[in-house]
């Protein structure tokens, strides 16, 4: 076979650059593995366990009590009783908070909003695990199918390479011509070895990221899903749907709760207490029944108390909940504005990507079209071998291109949809 014909075969290959996409990806899978290695998401889990039991606490506030209290033994007092030398009694007391100066009431609205927050700390830590292996994944596929284009290109040009040294060493192409395929050859090496690389070290991370050791053997199917350019947002992502937004606005609210709290100490602790209670004691070695010797009672008891002098403590926990409402403002500000640069910025980000996805796509098809109509010519020998490398060399970095304004376009889409909060529902449905 000669190796002009050797060439247009692997030349051939060329249209199939990338690994063929299957109709279904596992990125969905993916996600759901790192939700379930992640320890932030573990945390998560738990701190909303713990603000749901505080919760049931708080209501609990607003519950009857019931106690039941009981003592036996041997008691010795100075003057002796009837029952000698045995103790004994035995209690039971109903109690319910009728008001307690709203303490009740603003602790129980205070585990609502940390609740609340807890969850959305949740679907921000699962937002940001699937940024994170969706941008991973992604940067995987985008290695494999440029590593695929680098070996076709380093094939064909190792093959063009071998073909010119030869006609060199037979003295039938100048030194110059066997330079400048060698240099491309070389630099074809150079790329396929970057791409190979590229490939295994974002192979790592996507590995680390779903708790698996590095070097574990695990299938992955290389997918980036083709661009809806009509479904790209042409409005700012709402900061208030964000969750690192939310979050700081739910702490902000408890604030002034808290100062609320803080405030009514300085006012009189009232409380207003209903019981009822039964109570027994001194029936052993009585000589009597048990029930001869028993009570009943009920109460409804108004207690009011009122410190006079602490020293200045209350008036340093009512500072203290002002600074921490301040700081809780600032934050929220600060959270804010950075969003509020970030969406903005990234609107611009995505009009430009968008421009480049679409202006790269019309590349590579022109491209791919002139390669095509090169291929042709250069096997009816109309074309020579200089020439179909450079055409060859201009189809590859199309399709790099291409493949890179994807890739670069769906990594700003991620980030989108994260600022909005509904990353980890929108990569359930790519």
């Amino acid at each position: 076979m000669s190796p002009s014909k050797s060439i247009f075969k692997i030349a051939a290959l060329l249209g199939v650059l990338a690994p063929v996409l299957a109709p279904a990806h596992p990125l969905t899978d993916l996600v759901n593995q790192a939700y379930q290695s992640s320890p932030s998401i573990k945390i998560a889990e738990e701190s909303l366990k713990l603000a749901d039991k505080e919760l049931s606490n708080s209501k609990s506030a607003f519950l009857p009590t019931l106690d039941l209290t009981s003592s036996h033994g041997l008691e010795k007092n100075r003057y002796a009783s009837g029952t000698d030398p045995w103790s004994s009694s035995v209690g039971l007391t109903l109690n319910q908070n009728l008001y307690d100066n709203h303490r009740s009431i603003n602790q129980y609205r205070i585990t609502v909003l940390k609740r609340e927050s807890a969850a959305a700390a949740l679907r921000q830590a699962k937002n940001q695990i699937a940024l994170d292996v969706a941008r991973t994944y992604f940067a995987w596929s985008l290695a494999t199918e440029r590593a695929t284009v680098q070996a076709a290109g380093l094939a064909l040009f190792e093959k063009q390479y071998r073909f010119v040294e030869s006609q060199y060493q037979q003295g039938t192409k100048p030194k110059k011509d066997f330079l400048k395929f060698k240099a491309q050859w070389e630099r074809a090496v150079l790329n396929d070895t970057s791409a190979k690389t590229g490939i295994a070290q974002t192979r790592f991370a996507l590995l680390a990221k779903l708790g698996l050791d590095p070097l574990e053997e695990k299938a992955l199917t290389a997918f980036v899903p083709v661009v809806d350019l009509t479904a790209i947002p042409s409005e700012k992502p709402k900061i208030e749907n964000n969750w690192g937004y939310r979050i700081a606005d739910l702490e902000l609210r408890i604030r002034p709760i808290e100062v609320n709290l803080a405030s009514r100490e300085f006012w009189p602790q009232v409380n207003l207490v209903a019981g009822g209670t039964y109570t027994n004691s001194s029936y052993l070695n009585s000589g009597t029944r048990f029930g001869d010797t028993d009570t009943y009672g009920v109460s409804l008891q108004l207690q009011i108390n009122y410190n006079i002098l602490d020293w200045g403590v209350r008036g340093r926990k009512v500072d203290m909940a002002e600074i921490r409402k301040s700081i809780e403002v600032e934050k929220l500000r600060d959270t804010s504005l950075k969003l509020g640069e970030e969406s903005a910025s990234l609107m611009v980000e995505l009009a430009r990507l968008k421009q480049a996805y679409q202006v790269a796509e019309s590349v590579y098809k022109n491209e791919e079209e002139s390669y095509q109509a090169t291929q042709r010519d250069y096997r009816e020998g109309k074309v020579n071998s200089y020439d179909f490398i450079n055409y060859v060399r201009d189809y590859l970095e199309g399709k790099t291109l291409y493949l890179n304004s994807r890739y670069d376009l769906w990594n700003a889409l991620l980030r989108y949809h994260f600022l909005t909060g509904d990353l980890d529902e929108h990569v359930a449905k790519l």
